[in-house]
């Protein structure tokens, strides 16, 4: 019997351990190596090889442009050379990019990358579009400005005709572009031709093409980023356009600055008509409406994680209870709900008018679907441990109150599905009274009985930790219940206590670490390890009290 080797496998193999060789993080890539040995494995490695296309500044750096040239490269491959290869493309990553008159900002990082086109290959780019944009009308103006920017070496045409040649995308990572005309296009085109009534109801002109093509029917997750002020054009031009496409189920974005003129994009799409149904929105900044709308237009929504950034004030700027009423219509689907709104920053919240909004309310015992939440005080008591630190900045009658009067007590306003509940920005003893009387309910069976970790954390400058502890030792019952929930119960009790670095860090606001080093530790583009470092400290007393862990220098690209 002849031994089995890497060439006499069956191929389906071989291309399972040739995907293992292509990443979609790092400086190189493995598969190059394989298509390099033999004509046998080149054929097999070779649309593997292209699963992946990342077109970033190379490491160390940590943002930046996209080579055009590269951008030139790769079309000629999927649309001239090897046109078969582009159903292979799967992931798609780009580094910054803009329009021509954007691009002037870094006119540095052009000038000595020549990428021209001929006119044979700007002939079968144009013809591509038109095959394409010919299916609706009204974009002969659209497909020519397209032509005419692919000659001039625009990356943002780039871009958007990568989109557009590769059918099934199923991951799009890119920087927010500071000015595109393409891809905002590009994906709108997509969400009009997805909907079905739509694109009947305009005419179709293109009878050569019986059989519509849809570019982009295949996308289900999206992340973009953003670490300045810029983020918010993309999200209004592009975001509420994603939310349209047929199987979009992950959105998540790093920079977000939401609108009420984004939200007003988002009413465009029906109600409950998006298939997305996990959102992360990481140090962003959303007015009410924009957040209702947003959420409005998901079928059924399973996550949604939200961290503030500190950002100007807004006459209808998202509140506590705008979360609450953003997430009611998911009842029944949503699981997991995470929310830092940086509660050690006043951010002048109407709360004279309107104080019940400071806090969720007895509301969010409702979402019945409701497993894992990770809330602040505030939003879940309408206490704060202590003064923001910008108290001083705010005319004394519109400072926001260390405790609203009325608010619910917390064993009355937590769903009893919970499994993991994690209480941050914690001080003083009135929280823990209510953690007491909330334990005491567990441990009498008459609340939370699927709760299998509670978790508290203590914000050490705002409260001594120390009268903390003294303060629960003081009451044997409350040891005693306890002990019945983590003995009989099976519930992981964890109450730690978090430095000021510690709370900036696990609000993302502390994520320029240096200049060699991704700047963004959330950065699904250029710091995939960092992101997990992140994660798995973020909000885990064990690497808490001395031992967080978030100062550790970690390479990125250290397996």
């Amino acid at each position: 019997m002849e031994p089995a080797t890497l060439l006499n496998i069956p191929i389906e193999i071989q291309m399972k351990i040739f995907s293992h060789l292509v990443t979609s993080f790092g400086p190189t890539s493995s598969i190059q190596a394989v298509l390099r040995t033999c004509r046998q494995l080149h054929e097999v490695a070779l649309p593997v090889s292209v699963s992946v296309f990342r077109n970033t500044p190379s490491y160390p750096k940590d943002q930046g442009p996209c080579s055009r040239a590269r951008n030139i490269k790769f079309l000629r491959l999927i649309l001239i050379n090897k046109p078969w290869l582009a159903k292979h493309v799967d992931t798609v990553i780009f580094g910054r990019f803009s329009s021509l008159e954007g691009q002037m900002k870094y006119a540095e990082n052009w000038e000595n990358e020549a990428c021209p086109v001929s006119d044979l290959e700007l002939g079968i780019f144009q013809h591509h579009i038109e095959y394409i944009l010919g299916q609706l009308p009204t974009t002969l103006e659209w497909s020519n400005q397209w032509s005419y920017d692919l000659q001039v070496g625009s990356c943002d045409a780039q871009v958007a005709l990568i989109l557009l040649v590769c059918p099934n995308i199923r991951t799009l990572l890119y920087e927010m572009p500071r000015m595109s005309y393409h891809l905002g296009r590009l994906l709108n085109f997509t969400r009009l031709m997805s909907n079905t009534s739509f694109y009947f109801a305009s005419g179709w002109i293109n009878k050569e093409y019986p059989e519509k093509t849809i570019p982009l029917r295949n996308l289900q997750d999206v992340y973009h980023e953003t670490l300045d002020e810029e983020g918010y054009h993309s999200f209004y031009n592009e975001t509420p356009s994603l939310f349209g496409f047929p199987k979009l189920r992950f959105y998540e974005c790093v920079g977000t600055q939401g609108t009420s003129r984004a939200a007003a994009r988002f009413m465009e799409l029906p109600p409950r008509s998006s298939s997305v149904e996990e959102i992360i929105l990481h140090w962003s900044w959303s007015t009410a409406d924009l957040l209702q709308n947003m959420l409005g237009a998901c079928r059924a929504l399973k996550k949604l994680e939200f961290s503030h950034r500190s950002t100007s004030s807004s006459a209808n700027m998202m509140m506590p209870r705008d979360i609450l009423d953003a997430i009611s219509p998911h009842v029944n689907t949503l699981e997991e709900l995470y929310l830092n709104l940086e509660d050690y920053y006043d951010k002048q919240w109407d709360w004279t008018r309107q104080p019940e909004r400071l806090y969720m309310g007895t509301g969010l015992r409702h979402m019945h679907a409701l497993k894992r939440l990770t809330i602040g005080m505030q939003e879940l008591t309408g206490m704060l441990a202590s003064k923001p630190w910008n108290h001083d900045q705010i005319e004394v009658t519109h400072q926001v109150p260390l405790k609203v009067e009325g608010a619910p007590r917390i064993v009355d306003s937590l769903p009893d599905g919970l499994e993991y509940l994690m209480i941050h920005s914690c001080g003083g003893k009135p929280i823990i009274d209510q953690i007491q009387e909330l334990v005491h309910a567990m441990a009498q069976g008459h609340r939370l009985n699927n709760l299998r970790y509670l978790g508290m954390i203590f914000h050490d400058w705002r409260s001594d930790f120390d009268e903390v502890t003294d303060y629960l030792a003081e009451f044997p019952d409350f040891e005693k219940d306890l002990q019945i929930i983590e003995i009989q119960k099976c519930v992981e009790v964890d109450i730690g206590k978090q430095t000021i670095t510690g709370y900036h860090h696990d609000l993302l606001s502390t994520f320029r670490e240096s200049s060699d080093r991704p700047s963004n530790i959330m950065s699904r583009i250029y710091a995939q390890n960092y992101r997990d470092f992140y994660l798995k400290r973020r909000m885990n007393p064990r690497y808490m009290n001395g031992e967080y862990g978030y100062e550790t220098v970690l390479d990125p690209f250290e397996q």
